[in-house]
């Protein structure tokens, strides 16, 4: 029974524990002004020895506050520019982006970075309020198509109003008061 012990103690700690890559959303700006363009990048962190041969993620977020202009993918599914397939698709209120690498699995092993950005996508403000940036993962594979563990980092944007409504807020209040006073005289 203690050699049975030994052994299952042994082969856990010969396994070592999983590490989790992370995918976070990490808008260029948390507060944007509404009309104002920004972007959003979903990064992936922590590989250490894995690599990322193809994801699949839906991009979450509140149409009511910011509208989609664009997908621009990373470079690093791609280091030895052979290209990659992809396809964007979207919805107000959610992207969904696929990437899958051409590059081999000993290039990619070899040449990918620890932390890169797997694609930029890009917004606009369209009115006041905030936005949870929210990323779901359908699939994410290393470059043999083995899938891979992920935690997730979400972001978030404020769209405020642009300093013009404070003048004018101000000025308005400014009027109130002297009208208030014109009429105590």
């Amino acid at each position: 029974m203690k050699f049975v012990n030994a052994l299952i103690a042994s082969a856990l700690l010969a396994t070592g524990a999983a590490q989790a890559q992370v995918v976070t959303a990490v808008p260029s700006s948390s507060e944007v002004a509404v009309g104002d363009f920004f972007t959003v990048d979903l990064i992936v962190s922590g590989l250490a020895d894995a690599t990322v041969g193809s994801f699949d993620f839906d991009f979450i977020y509140d149409p009511f506050v910011m509208t989609s202009y664009g997908v621009v993918f990373g470079e690093g599914l791609d280091v030895f520019s052979l290209g990659s397939l992809f396809s964007v698709s979207s919805q107000p209120g959610l992207i969904n982006i696929f990437q899958t690498s051409y590059d081999t699995v000993e290039d990619l092993i070899a040449l990918q970075p620890d932390t890169f950005t797997l694609a930029t996508l890009s917004f606009k403000a369209i009115s006041l309020g905030s936005s949870p940036l929210e990323v779901f993962v359908n699939a994410i594979g290393d470059a043999e198509g083995v899938m891979l563990p992920v935690e997730l980092g979400a972001g978030m944007v404020t769209a405020v109003p642009e300093p013009q409504t404070y003048a004018l807020l101000l000025a308005g209040l400014g009027l109130i008061a002297l009208s208030a006073r014109r009429r105590r005289s």
